[in-house]
């Protein structure tokens, strides 16, 4: 099965990082860390839960609409074979809008998924209370308290994007159920998860590509999954705005896997951090 991932649009959060990153000279969290954690309160003060696509996202999105045969067949035999799965975050719903409407797929074949989506979960900084460490509810190393987000609800997602996606039953009240951010080791374990089931999705043989539209953080922890390197955690794969990452997962035949030292399960990566899209308008990598 041949996976295609491609990280959401610039979001108005991914906007006001890059200012505040700017206004504060550019602070290392290692040789720097105090003004690093001070921009990082003030970015976590005045950023949404949900946000929007910024205006260089929504250009980066018509652009990958345009660029979208360089990744996936668009053919109407290919895209019967396709399956489109995006999470239910506003900005990788907003960044598939344009490529979608361009296919013309149809939402029999394209699903919001509520497991895809940002690393931290839905959710609000309260920076008038602290709360506690990352490990327990509430905080991380800054002492912010967290307060859980529900989410968009179906009927809400529906009566917006109706005409493109399907729901699921179980986003009903909403998508997130944490009480507080997502910790790390959550959406480690989420990870999993969602790589487990991209490989019962190849068993099932119920297509031939899946498409994942989700963000550059869980994309790396879902690509450490795919490829076993969780818990050692040596390596990071940077994703740009809109980049994408192409490979193919593969079961081997029982014949094959017979009597091998490895698993049975193959992963192939051929593409990494894609922005061909991108090649004529630079000033809209980001």
């Amino acid at each position: 099965m041949k996976v295609v991932l491609i990280r959401h649009a610039q979001s108005e959060n991914n906007a006001l990082y890059w200012r505040l990153f700017d206004r504060y000279g550019r602070p290392s969290p290692t040789s720097d860390k105090q003004k690093f954690e001070e921009m990082m309160r003030e970015f976590e003060d005045n950023r949404d839960a949900n946000p929007k696509l910024s205006s260089v996202g929504y250009e980066q999105a018509e652009k990958l609409a345009e660029g979208i045969h360089h990744f996936l067949d668009t053919s109407p035999e290919a895209l019967d074979e396709t399956r489109i799965f995006v999470s239910p975050l506003r900005r990788a719903i907003e960044t598939s809008i344009p490529f979608l409407r361009k296919v013309k797929i149809g939402k029999r074949r394209c699903a919001c998924h509520p497991e895809i989506f940002e690393v931290g979960g839905c959710y609000h900084a309260n920076m008038k209370e602290k709360g506690g460490d990352e490990a327990g509810s509430g905080s991380g190393a800054m002492g912010i308290n967290f307060v859980g987000m529900k989410g968009e609800t179906r009927k809400e997602c529906e009566d917006k994007y109706g005409e493109l996606f399907s729901f699921p039953e179980s986003m009903e009240n909403g998508w997130y159920h944490g009480s507080s951010k997502e910790t790390h080791q959550e959406a480690v374990q989420r990870s999993l998860r969602v790589a487990e089931w991209l490989w019962q999705l190849v068993a099932a043989e119920e297509c031939s590509v899946c498409v994942l539209v989700m963000h550059a953080d869980f994309m790396d922890l879902v690509l450490k999954a795919l490829t076993g390197e969780h818990p050692r955690n040596m390596c990071r794969w940077v994703i740009k705005n809109t980049g994408i990452i192409c490979g193919s997962l593969n079961l081997l035949p029982p014949n094959l896997a017979q009597g091998q030292a490895g698993p049975s399960r193959r992963i192939a990566v051929d593409g990494v951090n894609r922005v061909d899209h991108l090649a004529d308008r630079p000033d809209l990598i980001s």
